[in-house]
């Protein structure tokens, strides 16, 4: 070895080791589903990990999940990208721009070995779109969001992969995730530190509860609650385990872990949000505040703080604790609060701090600025906006609207907030979408959709959406041209056609359109260029034939722990 590669290697090994890094993301978990909290829900491993970490009490995702899992690999706001107002569903074909920088390209580019186990939520129908393609070495699970805990199906298609190849595999998702995680930390580089993403899908509809745990809540009356609770403790249980992986491999003391919710709990299907206001999709603080931990044994002491701190300021925050320069261009949104969490000493934030959501009536924003949050409705029938203003700090339930005692505080607020509107991009998805209501498929009740192994290749998830071609060189989402909401049609041939024809008679026209283009279609390659111009996209369900989208059972059919209930939106 020549002595200037011999002093190069030595200064490398005096630097000092950068922690590893651990992130649990829970899946609709609520404010009050944790033991912590005060929850009936035993979470005693989640607890732990709270008692030996800084609680965040003032921790704010946004009110979905797609939309906060944007914030978090981009430090950046949803609305930028479009995707802020909705998931991404199994029949879009957007996703989160490629030109985003994310977290784990930064650690990856710094020497991490970077992984992720469980959901992605973050696109689905373009290479360019998976994690394999956004700075992770190594990628597990699901690509959409609730899909079935058992036979990882998503509208009878198979969502389940390994570095991007459909997989199909036997076990509850929650546990597989669990076993994925534990097996990258014991099969690490030990050469490099870890980087390693473990997004669970618990406890996420459908309420898909294993008999494990069922029997600590036989007391409770509500069967939605029942099997939230159980799903809810089977995850603390996969999140202790993966810890005794740290313990065992003696990571713990280098390894900061950070444990949150992407949103607030539904409690339409059995989470608690107590003592908050509202819940997943709204702007109240039920809807925006999650549980969330960061432990650090080697930096952190053991305590809690009431800083104000988002989804969007991890990004730079997690960068500066592991001292990684960010590599993004775009610039955050977020904040790096790293000292402020180090020394225990919250900071003001006097910039603002802007939210949002959507449903089928109205559009939801919520601004924080200083002491100060405006919750402001939009309806979509035109009707005026509704606008409630609140001191979070002194009024945790906003209970005391404070609108009609300061009106110009309203209005500035309100100002700001269609200011920040403005942020969205013109070829962004305005319309949430909405998987139709359907049947869940039992375990073993009929024979499971596969995908043609002769035709399979690349990622697990074959978008079988029909759409325009766009210009040469553009991306499906501006390729697309979309104008207003799709509508999704299934033919006999399994393909789901995009209807873009209005109600009435130009629909039934459009859709006698598609079976005459889809009996075209019957028996062509999927990657075929197709007559009038319209081509298929990657297919999610390539080989599903003669499924039908069925109307929710009403009643207590999804009581039994395996359908979701009704009047519960597919997100």
């Amino acid at each position: 070895m020549r002595r200037r590669q011999f002093l190069s290697a030595a200064a490398a090994l005096a630097l000092p080791r950068r922690p590893n890094l651990v992130i649990f993301l829970a899946d609709d978990l609520g404010w009050n589903d944790v033991g912590y909290h005060g929850s009936q829900i035993r979470t005693p491993r989640i607890d732990r990990l709270a008692g030996q970490g800084v609680r965040f009490e003032r921790f704010c995702a946004f009110p979905l999940c797609s939309p906060t899992r944007t914030a978090l690999m981009t430090g950046r706001s949803p609305i930028r990208q479009g995707v802020v107002y909705a998931t991404i569903e199994p029949f879009d074909d957007h996703g989160v721009p490629a030109g985003e920088h994310f977290l784990p390209e930064s650690f990856r580019a710094a020497g991490y070995e970077t992984a992720m186990a469980g959901k992605w939520h973050l696109g689905h129908t373009h290479r360019k779109f998976l994690p394999n393609s956004r700075g992770f070495d190594h990628s597990y699970g699901h690509l959409n969001g609730r899909i079935d805990y058992f036979t990882h199906d998503r509208e009878g298609g198979l969502d389940w992969h390994r570095d991007g190849k459909t997989l199909d595999e036997e076990g509850y998702s929650t546990e597989l995730i669990a076993r994925e995680a534990m097996r990258l930390i014991r099969e690490r580089n030990r050469a490099k530190p870890l980087f390693l993403y473990v997004p669970f899908n618990a406890p996420h509809a459908p309420l898909h509860s294993p008999p494990k745990f069922m029997d600590h809540y036989a007391g409770i009356g509500d069967p939605r609650r029942r099997s939230f609770a159980a799903m809810t403790e089977y995850l603390d249980d996969a999140i202790g385990r993966i810890l005794d992986a740290l313990d065992g491999e003696g990571m713990t003391r280098d390894t900061l872990v950070l444990f949150f919710s992407d949103n607030g709990g539904p409690t339409g299907i059995g989470a608690n949000n107590d003592p908050l206001r509202g819940g997943k999709r709204s702007t109240f603080e039920g809807g925006l505040r999650v549980p969330a931990v960061l432990r650090w044994p080697a930096r952190l002491k053991p305590g809690r703080t009431d800083q104000l701190l988002t989804v969007m300021d991890l990004f730079p925050t997690l960068a500066a604790a592991a001292g990684v320069a960010p590599r993004n261009r775009l610039p955050f949104d977020g904040r790096d609060l790293w000292h402020s969490i180090q020394q225990g000493r919250p900071v003001p934030r006097e910039e603002d701090i802007f939210f949002a959501s959507a449903s089928d009536a109205a559009f939801n924003y919520a601004v924080y600025r200083g002491k100060w949050k405006l919750v402001r409705q939009i309806s979509r029938q035109n009707n005026p906006a509704a606008n409630l203003l609140f001191r979070v700090e002194e009024d945790l339930r906003e209970r005391n609207d404070l609108a009609a005692k300061y009106p110009a505080i309203v209005e500035d607020l309100a100002a700001r907030i269609e200011r920040w509107r403005a942020l969205y991009p013109p070829d962004g998805i305005y319309e949430p979408r909405r998987t139709p209501p359907r049947t869940v498929p039992r375990p073993g009740a009929g024979p499971r959709p596969r995908y043609n192994k002769k035709i399979h290749e690349g990622p697990c998830l074959r978008l079988i959406q029909a759409h325009r071609a766009g210009p040469a060189g553009t991306d499906h989402l501006r390729g697309a041209g979309r104008s207003r909401p799709s509508r999704h049609r299934r033919c006999a041939a399994g393909q789901v056609l995009r209807v873009d024809a209005p109600a009435g008679r130009g629909r039934r026209e459009g859709a006698e359109r598609d079976r005459a283009d889809c009996a075209r279609r019957a028996g062509q390659p999927g990657d075929r260029r197709l007559p009038g111009g319209v081509h298929s996209g990657l297919r999610f369900l390539r080989n599903v034939r003669d499924r039908r989208l069925h109307r929710q059972p009403q009643g207590d059919a999804y009581h039994s722990g395996r359908l979701a209930p009704p009047g519960i939106p597919g997100v």
